[in-house]
């Protein structure tokens, strides 16, 4: 899905402190950084930029209630990370479907959308700071059905792809949040699966939204590692065939979803055949950056290159 405020940070300001947006521009401009790069280890790179830089690169700010808004100029903050030679992770991002399960007072729970704010108000807060698409599941009677803390803490994946399609999300995220009987302390678990990928975790924390705060930051690192493009990065074009294209509407699907990878800058159909299509696409990054955002979903499938085409990238379109 795609991201559309990828250059706005949201700030929160202590009611009692001081509202001038340009006390706060080091830690906004950090909030950008981090969500269009995943690297917190790159924030030192940039510690020649002045305030009176980033103040000449803000085009708007606002306040509600007690959160500073700021949004920089997007060719600005591009110039910046071009010029550091660092991945850029653009605005078409993968939405996760996040499953909930609390464990306090020898009680164990699943969290709905609408259900504990102090649980799903973090989760909504950190996915629009670090520019992570999340969502939480209904919970209606349908998913309860096929859904148990049981199923979660085994990993049935299976179950829960076939959930997911409901929310059109690319992967799921289980997050298992356990209170300490005793020290009262917050233990957040983090699984991941996206396409071939999987990810495990841990944070603690001294409460819920502490221990969680870190694990969606991890989260954002791992996911940019997989999507984000090496800065100055030439483009290049690679011949690219799409087999199980057997009517307009399969040909419009696989278009469509080439146009929102992030390494595709530029295409052309080569040809049409019965029942497969052939590219040229551009690509920023090479054919590894290709072949890295297709496995994160199953959509097109990779298979052997054939005779006539043997240095074509070759993938066949799920029904």
């Amino acid at each position: 899905m795609q991201v559309s405020d990828l250059f706005t940070a949201h700030i929160e300001v202590p009611p009692d402190a001081d509202h001038d947006y340009r006390l706060y521009l080091r830690p906004a401009f950090d909030q950008i950084l981090l969500k269009l790069t995943g690297n917190s280890a790159a924030l030192s790179q940039f510690a020649s930029i002045t305030e009176t830089d980033l103040a000449s690169a803000v085009k708007s700010y606002s306040i509600s209630k007690n959160t500073l808004s700021i949004r920089f100029a997007s060719d600005r903050i591009h110039s910046w990370l071009m010029s550091a030679k660092l991945p850029i992770w653009g605005d078409e991002r993968p939405l996760l479907l996040v499953w909930v399960v609390i464990q306090q007072d020898g009680q164990s729970r699943l969290v709905a959308a609408d259900g504990e704010e102090s649980v799903t108000q973090t989760l909504a807060d950190l996915s629009q700071q670090y520019g992570v698409p999340l969502e939480l599941p209904l919970l209606d009677l349908d998913e309860v059905n096929r859904v148990s803390v049981d199923s979660l803490l085994q990993q049935d994946w299976a179950t829960l792809n076939q959930v997911a399609q409901r929310y059109n999300a690319a992967g799921h995220l289980i997050l298992k949040l356990a209170q300490h009987s005793q020290t009262k302390e917050w233990q957040a678990s983090w699984s991941v699966r996206l396409g071939a990928h999987q990810w495990q975790w841990q944070h603690i924390g001294a409460t819920l939204p502490e221990a969680v705060k870190p694990g969606v930051l991890s989260l954002n690192e791992h996911l940019s590692q997989v999507y984000a493009i090496a800065g100055n990065t030439s483009t290049e074009a690679i011949q690219v065939v799409i087999d199980n294209i057997h009517d307009y509407r399969a040909y419009q699907k696989a278009l469509a979803y080439l146009k929102k990878l992030n390494p595709v800058r530029q295409i052309q159909i080569i040809e049409v055949a019965a029942d497969r299509v052939i590219y040229q696409l551009q690509l920023e990054g090479g054919a590894r950056a290709l072949q890295q955002a297709v496995a994160v979903d199953s959509l097109l499938q990779p298979v052997e290159s054939s005779a006539e085409l043997p240095m074509a990238l070759e993938y066949r379109l799920a029904s």
